[in-house]
C-alpha cells in the first residue's frame, strides 16, 4: 500500500480513503516460473471509487514520500453519469429556467461625465420534476463603446423548489463617455451548483435584455440675455422667449467637452421644463430657426467672442412650466461629422 486514495467534497473535507496499489509495482515470472517483483519506468493504473454525488475530486498521495502524486476533478465525470442515466437514484434531473430579465427603472437624462442607475430584475425558475435543486445563476453585462456599466458580472445562488420563482434585483452604475445612442445588454444564465444535478432542457437556461441609452452632451444655455431674473409667465399663449445656447470650451462652465451652438438644429429644440421635453413637448422656436451671434455669457453683461445661437421660443404656456419651477431646459440636436447627437442644457428661471 503505497499510495493513498482521497476524495473531497466541495468544502474540502474528505468524504472517503483507502490506500492502493503503486502501478509502477508488478510481478513477473521467470524462465522457472519464479514470480517476482520489479518496479516499472512508467505505467499507467486505474483508481475504481464508489459513486458518490457530492465527491468533487480524488488525490493521489505517495505515502512514503507524503507528496502529493495527482489532483483529479470528479465533477465533470459525475455531471456525465447523471445525464446518461438521469433515473439513477443519485442523480437529480430538473429543468432550471431564467424566465424574465427586464429593465426596470433607468433614467431618464443620461449625460456625459454623470453616473446614472438602472436597475434590472431577472426571475430564475425550477420547472421540475426534481425538487429542491441548488442553482447557480450568473449574470452578464456586454456594452457598446463610449458607455461604462458596473459591476460588469456577476452571481446569484438560488434554491429552487418544483415551480418556484425567486427574482433578482441588481442595481448597475452607468456612465456615458461619449455623445450617441449607447446598448447596453444584460444576460442571466442558469446552472445546478451540484455536479449530480442535471438540467436536461438548456434551452431555456438564459436570457438577456437591451436598453439603448440616449448620452446627451450637457450644454450652456443662458434664458432671456441681458435679463435678471429670467421671469417667464407661464399663462400666455403670445410672445416669446429668447435663449441664448453658447459656444463653449471643454470645460468652460464644468461641462466635460466642447460644444459649437453654430451646428445645431434649431428646428429640433424644445424649450420647456425637464419633463415636458423629456416627454417630447414643449415650445417649439420661432419660424423653426434660431440665429448666430455672439450672445451675452451667463452674468448678463459680458461677451466671450465665440459664435452663440440665440432662440426665440413662442407660447411660453406650452413649456410645462409652472410656478413653483426654478429652472427651464433646452434639448435638441446637433451633427459633429457626419453624426447627429442631442445635447442638454438648463438655467434658472423665474415663472410668474
Amino acid at each position: 500500500p503505497l499510495l493513498r486514495v482521497k476524495i473531497f467534497d466541495d468544502n474540502g473535507s474528505v468524504i472517503d480513503e483507502y490506500n492502493s496499489w503503486h502501478p509502477l509495482w508488478a510481478f513477473v515470472e521467470d524462465s522457472s516460473g519464479e514470480e517476482s517483483r520489479i518496479i516499472l519506468e512508467q505505467a499507467e493504473g486505474s483508481f475504481i471509487v464508489p459513486f458518490e454525488r457530492d465527491a468533487t475530486s480524488m488525490m493521489i498521495v505517495d505515502i512514503p514520500l507524503d507528496e502529493e502524486v495527482v489532483e483529479v476533478d470528479l465533477t465533470g465525470a459525475i455531471g456525465d453519469f447523471c445525464i446518461d442515466n438521469p433515473t439513477d437514484s443519485s442523480c437529480r434531473v430538473a429543468n432550471l429556467a431564467v424566465s424574465r430579465v427586464a429593465v426596470t427603472a433607468q433614467p431618464k437624462l443620461s449625460l456625459i461625465d454623470a453616473t446614472e442607475s438602472v436597475t434590472v430584475e431577472t426571475d430564475v425558475t425550477n420547472l421540475g420534476p426534481t425538487t429542491p435543486v441548488d442553482a447557480k445563476a450568473t449574470h452578464v453585462t456586454t456594452q457598446d463603446p463610449g458607455i461604462t456599466v458596473t459591476p460588469l458580472s456577476g452571481e446569484t445562488t438560488h434554491d429552487l423548489g418544483q415551480n418556484e420563482v425567486e427574482t433578482v434585483s441588481r442595481d448597475y452604475d452607468v456612465t456615458c463617455n461619449e455623445p450617441g445612442l449607447k446598448d447596453v445588454t444584460f444576460t442571466s444564465s442558469i446552472t445546478p451548483t451540484h455536479p449530480a444535478d442535471v438540467d436536461l432542457d438548456p434551452s431555456n437556461d438564459s436570457a438577456s435584455t437591451t436598453v439603448t441609452i440616449d448620452c446627451l452632451v450637457p450644454a450652456t444655455i443662458n434664458v432671456q440675455p441681458g435679463e435678471s431674473p429670467n421671469t417667464i409667465n407661464v399663462t400666455s399663449k403670445r410672445g416669446s422667449i429668447p435663449v441664448a445656447l453658447l459656444t463653449t470650451t471643454d470645460g468652460e462652465h464644468g461641462n466635460p467637452i466642447a460644444f459649437d451652438a453654430s451646428t445645431v438644429d434649431a428646428a429640433s429644440t424644445r424649450f420647456g421644463a425637464a419633463d415636458t421635453i423629456l416627454a417630447g413637448d414643449g415650445a417649439s422656436p420661432r419660424q423653426n430657426r434660431g440665429h448666430l451671434e455672439d450672445a451675452l455669457e451667463l452674468d448678463d453683461m459680458s461677451y466671450d467672442g465665440d459664435i452663440d445661437m440665440v432662440i426665440q421660443f413662442i407660447a411660453p404656456s406650452d413649456t410645462g412650466l409652472t410656478t413653483a419651477d426654478t429652472e427651464a431646459c433646452l434639448t435638441g440636436e446637433y451633427t459633429s461629422g457626419a453624426d447627429t447627437y442631442r445635447f442638454w442644457g438648463c438655467d434658472a428661471v423665474n415663472p410668474s
